[in-house]
C-alpha cells in the first residue's frame, strides 16, 4: 500500500454541526477525497504530515487497487469484542486489521471484491459496519489488532458473509 498514490494527512478538528471531532484529510491545504492530485504516496504522507503537524495518515480506497474496507464501528466495549466482530475475526482470512483512533472499532484489509448487490460500498449504522471498495477515506495509526497480519489477504468469502449477514439493509415491505 505504501507505493500507491492514495495517502492523505488528516487533522482532527471539532466540528459544529456534527457536535464531534472530524478527521479532516489534508495534504498542504484541505484536500478534496476525489482528486487524485491531492494524494500522495507513502513516504511523502509521512513527510507531510511532520512538516505540516497533522494528526496521523489516512488511506483513500479506489477498485484500481482491489483492496475492500471493512470498518466495525463499536464492536469493542470494555475490550470486549461483540458479535460482529467475533463473527468476522472467526470467519476472515489472516489479514491486516487495525484499531481505528476512537479505540473503539476493527479496520481490516482485504483483496476482492465486494458482493455486487452491494456497490462500490454500504454502511448500516444499526449493525455498527460497513464495507467499501472506492471513494472511502481510512484514517490510520498502524494501531494493529493482536495478532493480525503484517500484509493484506485475499478474501474468502468474509465479505459476503459480512454483507449478508450484517451490513445489507432489509427494507420495509410496502403497505
Amino acid at each position: 500500500m505504501r507505493n500507491y498514490r492514495h495517502w492523505l494527512g488528516w487533522h482532527e478538528e471539532r466540528c459544529p454541526k456534527a457536535r464531534r471531532l472530524v478527521k479532516y484529510p489534508m495534504t498542504q491545504k484541505l484536500a478534496i477525497t476525489h482528486l487524485m492530485l491531492t494524494l500522495l504516496h507513502g513516504t511523502e504522507v509521512i513527510a507531510a504530515v511532520e512538516k505540516y503537524k497533522l494528526h496521523g495518515i489516512g488511506y483513500l480506497f479506489t477498485e484500481a487497487n482491489g483492496i475492500v474496507s471493512v470498518d466495525l464501528d463499536k464492536c469493542i466495549m470494555d475490550g470486549k469484542l461483540n458479535e460482529v466482530a467475533i463473527g468476522f475475526l472467526k470467519k476472515a482470512p489472516r489479514t491486516y486489521i487495525e484499531i481505528p483512533p476512537s479505540g473503539k472499532g476493527l479496520r481490516a484489509l482485504l483483496r476482492g471484491k465486494l458482493p455486487p448487490e452491494c456497490g462500490k460500498g454500504k454502511k448500516n449504522n444499526k449493525a455498527g459496519g460497513e464495507m467499501y471498495t472506492t471513494s472511502h477515506y481510512f484514517t490510520m495509526r498502524g494501531n494493529k489488532w493482536r495478532e493480525c497480519a503484517d500484509d493484506i489477504t485475499e478474501d474468502n468469502g468474509v465479505l459476503k458473509w459480512l454483507y449478508t449477514n450484517y451490513i445489507k439493509l432489509e427494507r420495509e415491505p410496502k403497505a
